[in-house]
């Protein structure tokens, strides 16, 4: 995906990062310590088990399916990431509510921020 400021940003599923990738191609890990783990943090100190698909905001803000820890992770342009939407590593196939006080508010906002 291409984020606003013209810069690549793409999962590197097998080594669990995201990364980003300039327009000179020059690339840093964004997020993600190789760690098959799903935990929440700052940069290098969050974790994914296989971030796979992704797509980022208007705002900058990068939404991932870590696919194997069954959530949806949310990465802010200040490196947080948080789990937005699952139980990392307790995945079911049934519909739910997320992870969050209030699931439903928080998905609309998201939304919201995608699409506007």
């Amino acid at each position: 995906a291409v984020s606003p400021d013209n810069t690549y940003v793409v999962s590197d599923t097998f080594n669990r990062r995201i990364r980003i990738v300039t327009p000179e191609g020059y690339a840093t890990t964004l997020a993600g310590n190789g760690i098959n783990r799903a935990i929440d943090g700052v940069g290098t100190n969050a974790s994914f088990r296989s971030p796979m698909g992704l797509c980022v905001s208007p705002s900058g803000e990068i939404f991932v399916a870590d696919t194997w820890a069954h959530t949806i992770r949310r990465i802010t342009p200040n490196r947080v990431t948080t789990t937005l939407a699952g139980i990392p590593n307790h995945g079911s196939f049934s519909d739910g509510l997320g992870c969050h006080n209030d699931p439903i508010n928080d998905l609309l906002e998201y939304t919201r921020d995608v699409t506007s």
